[in-house]
């Protein structure tokens, strides 16, 4: 018997608790129970919550044109001048330029072409030096199309 009335008891405990914990997070039961001191925190939530409105500042006409005055010179100092407009020279200086160098590399190309040609009729081979080997062969021949530019080993 000492037994149940231990377990009754320990029930009646664990009830007691549960009920206090369940008003412990309802909110309702606060109010109840203290009104003025809940209103009085929901205003202080409140002011520390909502942001503070920004006060608009009225400006005289004056100013506001006095404004507009210092930021033109303020922008005219800073931006650099525009640049000059290259004029007839200016903009066909460039296209000769580039005319004259396709002129020049297509000479200098069509002068080359005409040495290594007389190079290899005359049978020197510019910018080579003979080996012994070579001079005992005799004059070196032209690289014909049909060998892929590689001298025939005799």
């Amino acid at each position: 018997m000492s037994k149940c009335v231990k377990s009754g008891a320990i029930s009646a405990n664990v009830e007691e608790i549960v009920v206090g914990a369940s008003q412990m997070f309802d909110w309702k039961s606060y109010v109840r129970s203290f009104p003025w001191t809940t209103v009085a925190a929901a205003a202080i939530l409140g002011y520390l919550l909502v942001p503070r409105r920004r006060e608009a500042v009225a400006t005289p006409r004056e100013t506001k044109e006095s404004l507009d005055k210092l930021t033109q010179e303020v922008k005219a100092a800073v931006s650099p001048p525009p640049p000059p407009s290259p004029g007839l020279i200016g903009a066909v200086l460039p296209i000769l330029g580039g005319i004259a160098f396709r002129i020049g590399t297509s000479y200098l190309t069509k002068k080359g072409t005409q040495l290594l040609e007389q190079f290899a009729r005359d049978g020197q081979m510019p910018f080579t030096t003979k080996s012994p080997s070579a001079a005992k062969k005799g004059p070196a021949q032209p690289a014909s199309s049909s060998n892929w530019g590689y001298r025939e080993q005799a």
